[in-house]
């Protein structure tokens, strides 16, 4: 299924190459997406550089959803080959930028990114100072945005499961997921 969705995502790309130009919009909204792909099928490098030849533009242009897929693809291959100090500054970017942009939903998935690199490195006490965020982020959009919010809960209970596995209260993680 990867090879199909990479060839529609490669036709894609050409197209809008094509008519719109290799530095334009249409481009920008593909390229998080085909790394992603490519991030999942094992081409973790190949990924990566694809998303930082294109991150001005993907910073700039892209909607939330392409957005994310590249602040995933980078963050997790800086994470994969020991640059934790890169991840959490990449991370640090993608949130601010998502802030302004009013993408709770995307703040929520880097919170999670954040939350797992912490856990990792052993600060859980970090991690866990994080959670009260899922919870600001849940009240700016419960009121605007019911599908937002219901996103956001559900990324604050991987978050809150994470972070209660971490600190050995598994039951608590347990229930935390299946809130």
């Amino acid at each position: 299924k990867f090879d199909e969705a990479f060839q529609h995502y490669a036709a894609a790309a050409a197209l809008s190459d094509r008519y719109a130009g290799t530095k334009s919009m249409a481009p920008s909204m593909l390229t998080g997406l085909t790394a992603r792909l490519q991030y999942e099928r094992g081409d973790v490098t190949g990924a990566e550089v694809k998303v930082l030849d294109a991150r001005e533009l993907i910073e700039t242009t892209a909607f939330h959803e392409a957005f994310r897929n590249a602040i995933f693809v980078v963050v997790r291959a800086a994470a994969m080959r020991g640059d934790i100090p890169r991840a959490m500054h990449l991370l640090n970017r993608a949130e601010r930028l998502s802030w302004e942009r009013g993408w709770g939903v995307v703040v929520a998935m880097l919170l999670v990114e954040r939350t797992r690199l912490l856990i990792a490195a052993g600060q859980i006490s970090e991690a866990q100072a994080l959670l009260p965020a899922f919870d600001e982020l849940q009240a700016k959009t419960a009121a605007a945005n019911t599908i937002s919010s219901a996103s956001i809960r559900t990324w604050r209970m991987v978050a809150t499961g994470l972070v209660d596995a971490a600190a050995e209260r598994l039951e608590a993680a347990a229930a935390a997921l299946r809130e």
